[in-house]
C-alpha cells in the first residue's frame, strides 16, 4: 500500500500569498485525509499555474515510483517553469487541453486502481471545461474516481470565492457518467486560509466507498 509522507496534523501554517490549495491548510487536510481512505496510484491535476499544488502532491507520497502525478497546464510560460520545476521528480508535466490531456492519460493507465483528480483548469469569469473533463474521466475511469473542484460556490456560504461559471447544478448531470453507481460529494464550509481568504471546494466520492464508511469518516469542514 502506497504510504502518505505526513499525517494531517504536521503542516506547517500556510503562507498568506503563495502555497497550495490557495493556501488553505484545511483543504491539505482534508485532501490528506481521503487519500489515507482511499488509497491511489495516480494523481491527475487539471490548472498547473505556478506548481504550488503539484509540489504539494508530489511531496505527500513515501514511495514515489509508487505513484505517477500528472499536472495539466494551457498557458506556456506556466507549463515551461513547471517542466523546469519539476525534472527529476514524480511529476510529468503535460501542456495543452485539459480534456483531451485526461483522455491521453486515462488511456495509457488503463488501470482499475482509484484516481485523484484535482481539477482547477479555469479562467475566473469564462466557461470551464470541467464538464468535458469529467466526460473523459467517465469514459476511461468510471466509478474509480476521487475528484476535488476548486474554485466553487457552496451552497448557503457565498462568501467563500468562487468562480461564477463553476457551480454544481451546472455540472451535476455530468457526475452520473462518471459514477453510473452512485456518488456523494460534500463542501468545505469555512476557509483554512490564515486570513480567512479561502475558496469553495467540493470533494466527490463515488458511493461504494462512502457506504463501506463508518459514520464519522467523512466529515463536512463546518464539523472539523
Amino acid at each position: 500500500m502506497t504510504t502518505l509522507r505526513q499525517s494531517y496534523s504536521s503542516f506547517p501554517p500556510a503562507g498568506c500569498e503563495v502555497d497550495a490549495l490557495n493556501c488553505d491548510n484545511l483543504a491539505k487536510f482534508e485532501i490528506v485525509k481521503l487519500l489515507n481512505l482511499f488509497p491511489v496510484k495516480h494523481v491527475i491535476e487539471t490548472g498547473t499555474f505556478k506548481g504550488y499544488t503539484t509540489e504539494f502532491f508530489a511531496g505527500l507520497f513515501e514511495e514515489k515510483e509508487a505513484v505517477s502525478i500528472h499536472t495539466i497546464e494551457s498557458n506556456k510560460e506556466y507549463y515551461d517553469k513547471a517542466v523546469d520545476k519539476f525534472k527529476n521528480t514524480n511529476v510529468s508535466c503535460h501542456f495543452g487541453n485539459s480534456p483531451e490531456l485526461i483522455k491521453e492519460i486515462l488511456s495509457s493507465i488503463k488501470s482499475e486502481d482509484n484516481i485523484f483528480f484535482y481539477l482547477d483548469a479555469h479562467n475566473w469569469g469564462e466557461r470551464t471545461p470541467i464538464c468535458n473533463e469529467l466526460s473523459e474521466i467517465g469514459n476511461h475511469a468510471k466509478n474509480l474516481a476521487i475528484i476535488v473542484i476548486d474554485d466553487c460556490l457552496v451552497p448557503n456560504f457565498p462568501d467563500l470565492g468562487h468562480d461564477p461559471f463553476i457551480e454544481f447544478k451546472e455540472f451535476q448531470w455530468c457526475f452520473e457518467h462518471v459514477y453510473p453507481d452512485g456518488y456523494f460529494h460534500y463542501y468545505n464550509r469555512r476557509s483554512g486560509h490564515p486570513l480567512g481568504r479561502g475558496t469553495g471546494k467540493m470533494f466527490v466520492i463515488p458511493l461504494k466507498y462512502y457506504n463501506k464508511l463508518p459514520k464519522d469518516s467523512i466529515v463536512s469542514y463546518s464539523e472539523l
